[in-house]
């Protein structure tokens, strides 16, 4: 995915999450629809009207800015990603601050911040949930031998990369030794740990198996 890489960063996305909720939290006290809805009153002072418009700009630069900077190559490359969200937030801060330019208006902030909170936490469940993928993935290749004992046409047995194998080789599997690909038993028993197949596609599976 193209904005994986762009708004990666496990200690960074955690402070904007943490520095947006919290100045959301400034937004959700301070917006008088939230005010009203709840019925509940926050003291007011001079210059108090504009901590909403300010922090939703605050959030809106420093938590949706990384999200709006993986737009840009995603439109020049017309892979779409992160672009709707971009989108979203970007059309919700356009009509906060059309509040403020036309006082007649009513003005959302806490959904924008409230749009934001969520995308980035989303995105951070996203990431751990890749990052723990990759890291299950790379758990399963350590599995796979780096060679295989591959018997010839005499009945000896070569030591070949397990990369080199094709379908119709004859692999010798010793006691204790790990499958190298997957196939079918010539002779003996199998139950043990069966790790890729020839086709290279990842699959891990207990078959038992016995001719």
């Amino acid at each position: 995915m193209a904005h994986e890489c762009a708004v990666a960063g496990v200690g960074p996305r955690v402070l904007q999450q943490l520095v947006s909720t919290l100045l959301s939290i400034r937004v959700f006290l301070y917006s008088p629809a939230l005010q009203e809805w709840l019925n509940f009153s926050v003291p007011s002072f001079p210059g108090s009207e504009w901590i909403n418009p300010v922090f939703a700009v605050v959030v809106f630069v420093y938590g949706g800015g990384p999200f709006l900077r993986v737009a840009v190559p995603e439109l020049k490359d017309r892979v779409p990603g992160m672009t709707l969200t971009s989108m979203a937030i970007t059309v919700a801060f356009v009509s906060c601050l059309a509040s403020v330019v036309f006082p007649t208006t009513s003005g959302f902030f806490w959904e924008l911040v409230t749009l934001i909170d969520i995308v980035l936490l989303g995105h951070r469940i996203e990431m751990r949930s890749v990052r723990r993928a990759a890291s299950a993935l790379d758990d399963l290749a350590k599995l796979i031998p780096d060679t295989a004992e591959r018997i010839t046409e005499s009945g000896d047995t070569e030591e070949v990369p397990a990369s080199g194998l094709s379908e119709d080789d004859l692999v010798l599997v010793r006691p204790g030794a790990s499958v190298p690909a997957d196939g079918v038993v010539e002779g003996g028993h199998d139950g043990s740990h069966r790790n890729v197949p020839f086709d290279g596609s990842a699959c891990s599976e207990d078959l038992p198996a016995g001719s």
